[in-house]
C-alpha cells in the first residue's frame, strides 16, 4: 500500500471447512466455543451434486472473497473506533451469546491497532456503558 501502510483483513466466520491437505496457512480458534468434526468420507457422501451442502460449499469461495473486499473497505475508509466496533459486531453475531472471551491483544491484531490502542477505545466504550470489560489472567499469570 502507499506509504508503506499496514493492512490486516480480520476473518471470522462460523463455519469453516478444513481439507485432508495441507496449506501454508493454520487455522486459529479466535474464540472460545464448540466445534463438529466431519470424516472426509462422511461429507463426501453428503456432498450430493447440486445438493443443499454441494451448493453451500460452492458459494463458500464467492462469500470469501466478498467479505474480504468488504474488510478491506472497512479498513480503509473507517476510523479505529468503528472498525472495532464492526469487529465486536460480528464476533457477537457469529458466536451467537451475549458473553465472550476475547483479548485486548487479538482485537488489536485483527485490526493491525497496537495493544494499547485497542485498550483505550475497548475502555472508552465500557464508560459509555456499550461492553463489559473483565479482567481474566492468563494461564501464565500475565494479564
Amino acid at each position: 500500500m502507499p506509504g508503506g501502510t499496514k493492512l490486516d483483513v480480520p476473518f471470522s466466520f462460523r463455519f469453516s471447512f478444513r481439507v485432508p491437505f495441507s496449506f501454508s496457512t493454520k487455522a486459529i480458534s479466535q474464540i472460545s466455543g464448540e466445534g463438529l468434526r466431519v470424516r472426509v468420507t462422511a461429507f463426501l457422501r453428503a456432498m450430493t451434486p447440486g445438493g443443499t451442502l454441494d451448493r453451500l460449499v460452492r458459494r463458500y469461495p464467492a462469500y470469501s472473497l466478498w467479505y474480504a473486499n468488504q474488510a478491506i473497505a472497512c479498513n480503509l475508509l473507517h476510523s479505529e473506533e468503528e472498525r472495532i466496533c464492526r469487529w465486536l459486531l460480528m464476533c457477537h453475531d457469529r458466536v451467537g451469546k451475549d458473553v465472550f472471551t476475547l483479548t485486548h491483544e487479538l482485537l488489536a491484531e485483527m485490526l493491525g491497532v497496537r495493544r494499547q490502542t485497542a485498550s483505550g477505545i475497548a475502555g472508552m466504550l465500557q464508560t459509555a456503558g456499550i461492553i463489559t470489560l473483565t479482567l481474566r489472567r492468563s494461564p501464565r499469570g500475565v494479564n
